[in-house]
């Protein structure tokens, strides 16, 4: 993955290795790529190395989990579901396969 932003999943997941409870982080490249760090309700920022586009009133963009934090094992959510409205993070959900992504990772939602 190029450069990509990073956003706080918004439910705790269990480690499948170690059993830690904890908050993953999901990386997305939507906005200025320059590894930022957001939680839902922050505002995407725009301005350099930008991917995808902003203003659009709802768009979903993939996620990919990071690696357990203390045992390194990966996120057992292979993807997730990231909406994104009026360049507000809305959402961070498991991904359930009901939305087709563009090839850059990004789609505008109706």
């Amino acid at each position: 993955m190029p450069a990509y932003n990073t956003v706080t999943a918004e439910r705790p997941a269990v480690c499948p290795v170690c059993g830690l409870e904890q908050l993953r982080d999901v990386q997305f490249t939507f906005g200025e790529t320059w590894q930022l760090a957001y939680r839902v309700g922050d505002r995407i920022k725009w301005g350099a190395n930008d991917s995808g586009e902003p203003g659009h009133p709802r768009v979903g963009v993939a996620g990919y989990g990071e690696d357990c934090v203390r045992c390194g094992a990966v996120d057992p959510v292979e993807r997730y579901d990231i909406v994104i409205a009026d360049d507000v993070i809305a959402s961070v959900t498991p991904a359930d396969g009901s939305v087709r992504y563009g090839p850059d990772d990004w789609t505008v939602l109706a």
